[in-house]
């Protein structure tokens, strides 16, 4: 994908620690988001701040939006598996809404 490639062939900002800038770092955490059909961003763009996310898709089948839910660092894993749960369920209705 040229998007991606492009992003890759340029310095990557660090906003903390935990941002992924190794560009082979990122494009193996890419493959693996496409592959599992959900992201969780554990704090690469503040420190305080962890979200899950899934893709919402338009009537061609293509990568339209994406829907994040954002919470605080220290939610419980129990509380985590419901977000995500919620977060794909709600993208799939959003694409399947788009698709009518």
């Amino acid at each position: 994908d040229d998007v991606i490639a492009f992003w890759l062939s340029q310095s990557l900002p660090a906003y903390t620690r935990m941002t992924i800038v190794d560009p082979k770092r990122l494009q193996a955490a890419l493959a693996a988001i496409k592959k599992s059909g959900w992201s969780m961003d554990e704090g690469e763009s503040a420190p305080s701040i962890q979200a899950v996310a899934a893709p919402v898709f338009d009537k061609e089948g293509q990568l339209a939006a994406a829907l994040s839910v954002p919470f605080l660092a220290g939610t419980t894993q129990k509380q985590i598996e419901k977000i995500k749960s919620a977060a794909i369920r709600c993208a799939r209705n959003i694409s399947g809404a788009i698709r009518k």
